[in-house]
């Protein structure tokens, strides 16, 4: 099933639509800052990046959704401005007025920005994106225009969250990602002792992310050699991909796991984490700490980490670590030219 997800995906970027591959955020960045990349702010793109983002997180890929929520925002927000659609050409409207490129350019960083307020439940932090990360041109009027945006941005999404939740009208959401709340603060916060670990975390992720894009960059480089020169190519590499994250994920939960007993002094607010502990071939009462982490979103593994009274041994966190980040790596600049 992962692979027909993927699948579903890879033939959109590949044969639909190219520019609906990665995050989109550097093309937007270039779209902001003056340069005219042909097709990134079209209807079919929104749509098939829309659509194969759903089926890459489905589909088990080591990816998320908060990327491309900014080129999402901005195609919406381009469309808005223009009143019309070239795939569309029958769908007409009255904003003549705003059917100019700085215009255009002002709605797009709005639109990026709401794409950023809705994927962390930041308005501030969406503008902050676009005024840092996104446009050159700025002024203060846009300033306003755009935090607006995202404020309408994030009430929307909590709205529809609410109703997920079956609690409609409590808008209490932090966005699609958050890492939770903790209950007790006096137990569960931080002291001086405790900085020297968070300066210690600063420097590995950084080291980390270096190392990542030095694997990436060399892995894109004999991409561009072997991989796309050919659209086939590049579709059955997305396949490879995705037949060898399901089958990495499988392997290394029935090889390498623990299987520990499930909590009995769950609360209610604790018997929605314990649904995502995963039996996988231990008995009745006890859980696969790490299929537990495996088959499940990447944000509810990230919120079992902090909050569950769940256990996972070092040696289960080190071996997912390596496995999700040589996945990351790999997964990272598919289908892509």
């Amino acid at each position: 099933i992962n692979v027909v997800y993927v699948g579903i995906a890879g033939f959109l970027v590949t044969f639909v639509e190219k520019l609906a591959g990665g995050s989109g955020i550097p093309e937007i960045k270039c779209y902001l800052n003056g340069i005219k990349i042909p097709n990134v702010v079209r209807f079919k793109t929104l749509i098939a990046k829309a659509i194969g983002i759903c089926f890459s997180v489905s589909g088990g890929l080591a990816c998320g959704q908060e990327g491309p929520m900014v080129h999402n925002g901005a195609v919406i927000a381009a469309g808005i401005s223009q009143g019309k659609s070239t795939t569309f050409p029958f769908v007409k409207s009255g904003f003549d007025a705003f059917r100019n490129d700085r215009e255009k350019r002002d709605f797009v960083s709005g639109g990026a920005a709401a794409g950023v307020a809705a994927a962390f439940g930041s308005p501030i932090g969406g503008v902050l994106f676009s005024l840092e990360e996104g446009a050159s041109f700025w002024d203060q009027s846009l300033t306003w225009r755009t935090f607006f945006c995202s404020m309408i941005s994030v009430f929307v999404l909590n709205v529809f969250l609410s109703g997920s939740n079956g609690t409609w009208g409590q808008l209490s959401s932090g966005g699609l990602i958050t890492l939770g709340t903790f209950q007790d603060q006096k137990n569960h916060g931080y002291s001086i002792k405790h900085i020297p670990f968070f300066v210690l975390l600063g420097i590995l992720g950084g080291l980390f992310g270096a190392l990542f894009n030095w694997l990436n960059e060399h892995l894109q480089l004999w991409r561009m050699k072997r991989v796309h020169v050919s659209k086939y190519r590049r579709f059955i590499e997305t396949l490879v991909v995705a037949l060898m994250t399901s089958l990495l994920s499988y392997l290394l939960s029935y090889f390498f796991h623990q299987c520990r007993r499930v909590s009995t002094d769950t609360t209610d607010d604790d018997e929605k984490s314990t649904t995502f502990q995963r039996r996988f071939y231990c008995p009745n009462g006890y859980y696969n700490d790490m299929a537990s982490i495996f088959f499940t979103f990447q944000e509810t593994a990230i919120k079992k980490l902090f909050h569950d009274d769940a256990e996972y041994s070092i040696s289960v966190l080190l071996i997912f670590f390596v496995a999700y980040f040589i996945l990351a790596i790999w997964t990272y600049g598919l289908v892509r030219t």
